[in-house]
């Protein structure tokens, strides 16, 4: 099941109050056209909580059909906290929507079937 969040704040703002309470996210990616965060509870039942990367479905529709996400389907991991401090700092949301934005210095991101594991399957 997947909830959409009408933007990139409430979505990590969800994050950091879920986080508080113990509860961590087991796969944070940025697809392309979605930046997700994939929760699941003790019975294995899957939830995606997500927020639109692109402003429109035109816009959405226009990545879909473009190399970038004919090269890398799947997309890219990130760091939630890093993507929350970028934004409680001050960085603009919509930059913080692109792949790789979550991406901590001096680490190498995870993508494609690479950002795929055993706990994100």
């Amino acid at each position: 099941m997947g909830l959409t969040f009408k933007s990139l704040d409430r979505l990590l703002s969800t994050y950091e109050r879920l986080k508080k309470a113990g509860i961590t996210p087991v796969w944070s990616i940025n697809h392309g056209p979605t930046t997700s965060l994939y929760y699941e509870d003790p019975d294995g039942i899957r939830l995606e909580f997500q927020t639109e990367n692109f402003p429109t479905a035109e816009a959405t529709a226009n990545y879909i059909q473009g190399n970038a996400f004919a090269e890398n389907p799947i997309g890219v991991d990130f760091d939630p906290d890093y993507l929350l401090e970028r934004l409680r700092s001050g960085a603009e949301p919509t930059e913080l929507l692109h792949q790789g934005a979550g991406t901590r210095p001096g680490t190498a991101a995870r993508a494609n079937s690479r950002a795929v594991t055993w706990k994100t399957l």
